[in-house]
């Protein structure tokens, strides 16, 4: 709900604040008196375009701030909870135009976008004229409306349950096929290499190894040559066994000539020096052997080595790494294999979660198709009164691609008029007239009122180009929506200002040479004087003073 609004250098304009009640409030003023200001104003704050016209003449800025009660409306809470902003009862959107062009915009004094400003303003207030951003024409918000006429709330909430279901699966699937993929890319490749690598059988060090005996190898004509006089040196004539062995006579021989001196311990260590000997010996002929031996192995080893490397090139990795590359491939052959079950059972999960949406969707749409026939026939009823007699709405009610499906169902709606007979029918967007665009509003706003909602309603120009009992139905309407909304009225008509729970006066006035526009609450009788002025002009009768007291009566009666 509305409770104040404060305007700053806005056109004709200087300093102006408002406050608002609840119900309907009618808003009056003779022509030219500025009571499109209002509306401008108000627009500014709900986050519409802005105009640099609209700053007062001789200003560098203008401004506007609306204050509503938001105690019942949990979305609008929610909203500026999400963005930080701290709220209670009330929040205050706030515009400020510069002559530079600069744009600001305010929530509860925090700067905010002029859209968010805006999306915030769409669920707090509803400007019906010809020149408002209407919300109304929005597919999506006619969609919301004949669902809310239909009861469809349970079937929706289902309904955005399994969509949301489906597309988390659909996501799911999305993001394991790209893996699968990836993976499935080099699948012949991976099999051949493990297969290869598995069956070169090499191991980490084969290559310092085989390095290695490829060097001992190449030098074999060197080492034996080492080895021989190495074996002459233990084992040859002048050798190290030959000169012990004949230690060992001498020692023998002479024994008993240094008894006493020398212990039998003595032979024993000369023995065993002869014993080393010839291990040593045995050793060095061992050596040779194996050498000539391997003389016959260099080219295996040679091979090895070059296939080996050649492995490794092949698979982009060192020599030691080819068992890691192997380990590495069958784990991800592997995981292949585990990714491709799990999609198989999410393309099941998907199946039969497309049967429940289509079977969900299908029962939405019938009911929507139901309802849609119930209200143009309620709508209908709405027209006549209004002097819409020749208007005919329709509601259609198309299928979307199946690429468009989504929570709200495979439907587009789509609110459409006929303004007489022969006309084709248009969208409301595509209306001409803002008197009808306004009564054709305000019928569906009351057969499609919302309960405990603190949305406030602006009309404009619901009453233009009628009179007598049309407009005394216009304003039997408005005061109706004003039992669940706060409704404001700006209004030419006697009959719908009589209507109204109070009455606010829109003057111009000049002084010094400068115009301003000033608006206030006028009392009973002050209310009386201004119905009459309406009924009659400038010129007020007795007559006219005496009919503004009935229309005043009967309202009163009413209410």
């Amino acid at each position: 709900m509305l409770e104040t609004l404060s305007i700053r250098n806005i056109v004709l304009v200087e300093k102006l604040d408002v406050d608002f009640e609840k119900g309907l409030c009618v808003l009056t003023g003779e022509t030219g008196a500025g009571k499109s200001i209002l509306l401008d104003a108000l627009g500014l704050a709900l986050g519409n375009r802005a105009d640099l016209s609209l700053i007062r003449t001789n200003t560098s800025k203008g401004t506007v701030s609306a204050t509503f009660n938001i105690r019942n409306n949990q979305e609008v809470i929610e909203i500026l909870q999400n963005n930080d902003i701290d709220v209670e009862n009330s929040v205050n959107l706030k515009r400020t135009l510069s002559i530079d062009g600069k744009s600001k915009a305010y929530c509860n004094d925090i700067p905010v976008s002029v859209s968010y400003l805006k999306k915030v303003g769409d669920r707090i207030a509803e400007l019906q004229s010809q020149r408002s951003e209407n919300d109304l024409f929005s597919i999506n918000t006619q969609m919301i409306l004949l669902d809310r006429f239909a009861q469809n709330f349970e079937i929706k909430n289902k309904l955005k349950d399994v969509f949301i279901e489906k597309s988390n699966l659909y996501s799911n699937l999305d993001k394991l096929e790209k893996k699968f993929f990836e993976l499935d890319a080099n699948e012949n490749f991976k099999a051949e290499a493990i297969n290869e690598i598995k069956r070169f059988n090499t191991f980490v060090g084969e290559e310092q190894k085989l390095v290695q005996e490829r060097a001992i190898m190449k030098n074999l004509d060197k080492i034996e040559s080492i080895l021989n006089n190495a074996i002459e040196l233990v084992a040859g004539p002048q050798g190290i066994n030959s000169n012990i062995s004949k230690l060992d006579r001498v020692m023998t021989r002479s024994f008993e000539e240094f008894k006493g001196k020398l212990d039998e311990s003595f032979l024993s260590q000369i023995e065993k020096f002869l014993l080393e000997g010839n291990e040593i010996e045995h050793t060095l002929r061992d050596l040779i052997d194996a050498i000539g031996s391997d003389s016959n192995n260099i080219e295996e080893v040679e091979d090895r080595l070059f296939s080996l490397r050649a492995l490794a090139r092949k698979y982009n990795c060192k020599c030691d790494e080819l068992n890691k590359i192997q380990e590495n491939f069958s784990m991800q052959i592997n995981k292949q294999e585990d990714i491709k079950k799990e999609i198989s059972k999410l393309k099941v999960k998907i199946e039969i979660c497309e049967k429940n949406y289509s079977i969900i969707s299908n029962e939405l749409s019938r009911k929507r198709k139901n309802a849609a026939k119930q209200l143009e026939v309620e709508i209908g009823k709405e027209f006549a009164p209004l002097k819409l007699e020749n208007t005919v709405f329709k509601i259609s009610i198309k299928d979307k691609v199946k690429s468009d499906w989504n929570s709200d169902g495979c439907d587009y709606i789509i609110f459409e008029v006929s303004t007489n007979k022969g006309v084709p029918f248009l969208p409301l967007s595509q209306i001409a007239s803002g008197g009808e665009m306004s009564r054709i509003m305000l019928a569906l706003q009351v057969i499609l009122k919302r309960k405990n909602l603190s949305k406030a309603i602006i009309f404009d120009e619901v009453d233009s180009g009628i009179g007598g009992s049309t407009a005394d139905a216009v304003g039997e309407r408005l005061s109706r929506l004003s039992k669940d909304f706060q409704v404001i009225a700006i209004t030419h008509s006697p009959q719908v200002a009589a209507k109204g729970s109070y009455h606010l006066k829109i003057e111009k006035q000049s002084l010094n040479n400068y115009t301003f526009t000033n608006i206030k609450e006028i009392s009973d009788a002050e209310r009386q004087e201004e119905i009459a002025r309406m009924l009659s002009g400038k010129n007020i009768t007795v007559e006219a003073r005496a009919a503004a007291a009935n229309l005043l009566n009967v309202s009163s009666n009413e209410h």
